[in-house]
């Protein structure tokens, strides 16, 4: 063990005293003037097609300032594949959390009470649960739009890229396929203390994206004509 090295120590946290007293200002403790607070609903599908949303019994509720769906955003360009160019569902959810409405009311309590209130009609679509799966030619597709063909994309969300790309028929979910060439296999074998045995090992991973203070964010227009995106 190195010396320095924290392993077998009890390291004090540098976060950690102003946690343990109350003092580190959280998302959730920020309040402004005029402040409104937003409630999702979320989708309980993978994938399924929106028949119907009814929110009128959510906006009567004292309190509530609206309640909206993908229509009523008055977003320029729409794009159903990019959560950034759709933050609502339009007529598809893709995933289960999909968020499919949204309601503002003047607390969080009120926009909790109101999103249960929202009536929302789904049609069940068959939906691609598992990797391999998703990957036959077959399977239903995840996306609405087409996926990344660029590099650059496929690259900004950890793809390995620079391979020999195949020019082969693919499913639906599958932007491309690609073959490396490393080192001589044969060689490596034969060098090798043991061989003719073979490992082979499956491992599902979630997507990983690092935020400050997930599911929840505040905003404020910096000019009074402009709002917050």
């Amino acid at each position: 063990m190195t010396q320095g090295s924290p392993i077998g120590r009890s390291v004090r946290r540098l976060d950690g005293g102003e946690k343990v007293t109350g003092l580190t200002r959280f998302a959730g403790d920020v309040q402004l003037p005029n402040m409104l607070h937003a409630r999702l609903v979320l989708s309980p599908h993978a994938h399924a097609r929106i028949v119907r949303i009814d929110g009128q019994a959510a906006a009567s509720r004292p309190g509530v300032l609206g309640v909206f769906a993908a229509a009523d955003l008055g977003l320029v360009k729409v794009d159903p594949a990019a959560r950034t160019k759709s933050p609502l569902a339009l007529e598809h959810t893709l995933f289960v959390g999909h968020p499919v409405a949204a309601v503002v009311a003047e607390s969080a309590a009120i926009a909790e009470d109101a999103a249960g209130l929202v009536e929302v009609d789904y049609e069940p679509l068959p939906a691609a649960l598992d990797a391999l799966d998703a990957m036959r030619r077959e399977a239903p597709p995840v996306r609405v739009a087409a996926g990344a063909t660029d590099e650059a994309e496929l690259a900004m969300h950890g793809a390995a890229t620079g391979g020999e790309r195949l020019q082969e028929a693919v499913g639906p979910n599958v932007v491309s396929t690609q073959r490396f060439h490393r080192g001589d296999l044969a060689r490596g074998f034969a060098e090798a203390e043991r061989s003719g045995h073979r490992l082979e090992q499956r491992r599902d991973l979630g997507p990983v994206e690092p935020a400050s203070a997930p599911g929840l964010q505040v905003a404020q227009p910096d000019r009074p004509d402009r709002g917050a995106y």
